[in-house]
């Protein structure tokens, strides 16, 4: 494959460009397809030549990938169908009253965290709940025991949330 050089100008969607050039995975057919945003933003960067603008693109990414997941104005969660899910997900290593002394918490290198401790979940966000459920620990610089549940619907994790601040209300 032959090296090229970065062109001079971001070419235009549709527009013929050299072999090689336009960020495709397959064969090119020496159009320029534009992907997406991402895409765009990393041509642009290219454009610009600089560290300066490729420090301004990861700094975009990373402010984009660490936004919440969701907002929840209007949108609250049903403890009721919350305690469900807890007892069937959760409950084997934060344990049934949330103080972290599930079954399976006896065998992990770290004890997992109290659900029940009001103090500690008034501090976090239903945003971050949110992710930490969805994502899994290690997405917000926790443990990686912690597994991420995506696939569970937006509504069952809104009902984990209000069901994870009615432990934390009652351990109080």
């Amino acid at each position: 494959a032959r090296a090229h050089a970065p062109p001079d100008r971001i070419p235009e969607h549709g527009s013929r460009v050299p072999e090689g050039i336009g960020g495709g995975s397959g064969p090119s057919n020496g159009l320029c397809i534009s992907v997406g945003p991402v895409h765009s933003i990393v041509l642009l960067s290219i454009a610009l030549k600089g560290l300066r603008a490729i420090g301004l693109v990861i700094t975009f990414l990373l402010l984009v990938t660490a936004a919440p997941p969701e907002t929840f104005a209007g949108q609250e969660g049903d403890p009721k169908a919350g305690k469900k899910m807890y007892d069937r997900l959760c409950a084997r290593c934060h344990g049934y009253t949330g103080k972290g002394d599930g079954p399976t918490a006896r065998g992990l290198p770290s004890k997992p965290r109290s659900l029940a401790n009001g103090t500690y979940v008034k501090t976090l966000t239903d945003a971050y709940l949110f992710k930490v459920i969805k994502e899994g620990g290690s997405s917000v610089g926790k443990s990686p025991l912690m597994p991420p549940w995506g696939g569970l619907r937006d509504q069952d994790v809104r009902n984990l949330v209000a069901y994870i601040r009615f432990l934390a209300k009652s351990g109080e």
